[in-house]
């Protein structure tokens, strides 16, 4: 008679939006299996766009009154965590020496803490942003997400149909290793042209959430306009799609990977380190995607 192994009780803080939680919750399947239970805050984007159903868990919503009783939920797990007395995992962070300034930023490395409960497990701040981590996710975008992406579709000519997310927003006021992470508008025709060199007949859409910026941009390119009346709805489109160019936004990653990927998908060569000359985040470039300078 085998005995049944016990279930366990994880508990996590989210941060970051829609494409990080989705690399977090993918994180949360990996170590977690159906008999066990999540106890979150932070993931109320995922649970709203998504169907989600590997384990028990339930989530309190990220609201900006909580912070403060966020930062004391993590002071607690990191002190348990430290005390040995329940498991921990942990995204490391280490240096990264850029241009003669040092810059302390999550690795690629996850670490383990066995505790005395080892039944309690508490997840340290992460995003996890790896590309073994892809595959482990099981949500599924809601159906209702899908049907203004279809109805467009049908509008298009007949034929395999590539989108290309430019993304703006809040990436406009961050700087990370002291650069913009904001990609100039070439990249993106270059990564049409790539498409368009394996299916001359290739329908592109264009994404984005800053639109009215980017838009002019593709004027003559015979790009065709998708709004979305929310993310979710983006990102359903981009589901539904053969490739496309994606932005260094997990955003877009997610939604080529559940595209059918029968054409190329460009990506910003280093992604977040494009204009360092090194990887960022670690590990995040997968061999379904095609990498080209930014």
């Amino acid at each position: 008679m085998t005995t049944k192994p016990r279930s366990k009780h994880a508990f996590f803080t989210a941060d970051g939006e829609l494409g990080n939680q989705m690399f977090q919750a993918a994180f949360l399947e990996g170590i977690l299996s159906a008999d066990d239970r999540l106890t979150a805050m932070g993931l109320e984007h995922l649970i709203e766009g998504f169907d989600w159903h590997p384990f028990r868990f339930t989530n309190t919503p990220n609201l900006r009154s909580r912070r403060a009783l966020k930062r004391l939920l993590r002071m607690i797990g990191r002190a348990l965590v430290g005390l040995r007395l329940i498991d921990g995992y942990k995204q490391k962070k280490v240096p990264f020496e850029v241009e003669g300034s040092t810059y302390m930023m999550a690795g690629r490395d996850v670490t383990y803490s066995r505790g005395l409960f080892s039944r309690i497990i508490f997840v340290d701040k992460g995003y996890f942003e790896r590309k073994d981590i892809v595959p482990q996710g099981s949500f599924r975008i809601k159906e209702q997400f899908l049907e203004a992406g279809r109805a467009f579709l049908k509008t298009l000519p007949a034929g395999k149909v590539a989108f290309v997310h430019v993304r703006r927003g809040n990436l406009k006021p961050r700087k990370i290793f002291g650069h913009s992470p904001i990609l100039e508008i070439d990249y993106f025709k270059r990564g049409m042209e790539l498409i368009r060199a394996a299916d001359a007949n290739v329908q592109f859409v264009l994404l984005s959430d800053g639109m009215n910026e980017v838009a002019p941009l593709f004027e003559g390119t015979g790009i065709h306009i998708f709004r979305g009346a929310n993310m979710y709805e983006d990102l359903g489109l981009m589901t539904l799609t053969d490739g496309g160019v994606i932005s260094s936004s997990t955003f877009s990653l997610w939604g080529a990977w559940f595209g059918t990927r029968t054409l190329p998908v460009v990506s910003p060569k280093f992604w977040h380190g494009c204009t360092v000359g090194f990887e960022y985040p670690v590990g995040i470039t997968a061999d379904w995607m095609t990498p080209i300078p930014a």
